[in-house]
């Protein structure tokens, strides 16, 4: 990205610590069993104190869900950046660049992960708990929506399922980015009104990966109508009109972090 928005770095920083402390405090002392699961160890018992006292008072302000402000952070930045990378190149360079961003460091993340948990596993002689068709998809995020695999090995991934979709999105409707039309803002509605007539017209579709993260997938269009706000090509107002077109979504999420 040749124009770079030092801010939107600022801001994932902090997002960054948003999500990293409430993960901290909600699994540690709160969900221990989640912890336990994703590491294969023993679920360690509720008389041990896994947090400092200095870090509870983070989690007194009511309402207030650290991780869930953090990642909705992430997703803004992100619808907010990727239109400066589709305006600087062709699409095949877009997804080409966003392919070589993503997966290499992502494979070897997740082989670091599957080594800790192996590790771990030894150590408490614990089995080892996930099969070659639930490890492979995660290799390539998406795959798991494509192979209907639902196994979560490292709790992540599908927030880089949700930003592979929206790479592909962008991709499509360059030409609107690009020009910074108000047909843009059709997609995510578009989304919306989609997920809504799957949900009470097939079933079972309501559990699946695509259900789930087709809120957050419109969620990241308030970004690019902040990005076209910033740089003059949408008034505020009418801007802050379209966001409201995406409160639907909002509700949505709000119900899968509830």
């Amino acid at each position: 990205m040749k124009e770079r928005v030092e801010f939107a770095n600022t801001l994932r920083g902090a997002a960054a610590i948003m999500v990293l402390l409430e993960h901290y405090h909600s699994f540690f002392p709160g969900d221990r069993t989640v912890i336990s699961s994703l590491i294969n160890a023993p679920v360690m018992p509720e008389g041990v104190q896994l947090e400092p006292d200095y870090l509870f008072w983070l989690y007194s302000i009511p309402h207030l869900i650290w991780s869930s402000l953090g990642v909705s952070l992430f997703f803004i930045i992100s619808g907010f950046v990727i239109p400066y990378s589709i305006k600087s190149g062709s699409r095949a360079a877009f997804l080409f660049g966003r392919f070589f961003r993503i997966y290499p460091l992502y494979a070897a993340g997740f082989l670091f992960t599957l080594a800790s948990i192996y590790l771990t596993g030894s150590y408490f002689d614990n089995p080892w708990p996930f099969t070659p068709d639930q490890i492979l998809p995660h290799f390539l995020p998406g795959m798991r929506e494509l192979t209907r695999s639902t196994a979560s090995i490292d709790g992540i991934i599908w927030t880089l399922e949700i930003e592979v979709k929206f790479y592909l999105i962008c991709a499509f409707i360059a030409p609107w980015i690009r020009r910074a039309s108000r047909k843009v803002f059709l997609v995510p509605v578009a989304i919306i009104a989609v997920d809504r007539l799957l949900s009470v017209s097939v079933q079972g579709y309501a559990g699946t990966i695509t259900a789930a993260g087709a809120p957050f997938l419109a969620f990241m269009f308030i970004g690019v109508a902040f990005h076209f706000m910033y740089n003059g090509a949408l008034r505020i107002g009418l801007g802050f009109a379209m966001i409201s077109t995406l409160i639907p979504c909002i509700r949505s999420i709000d119900r899968l972090w509830a």
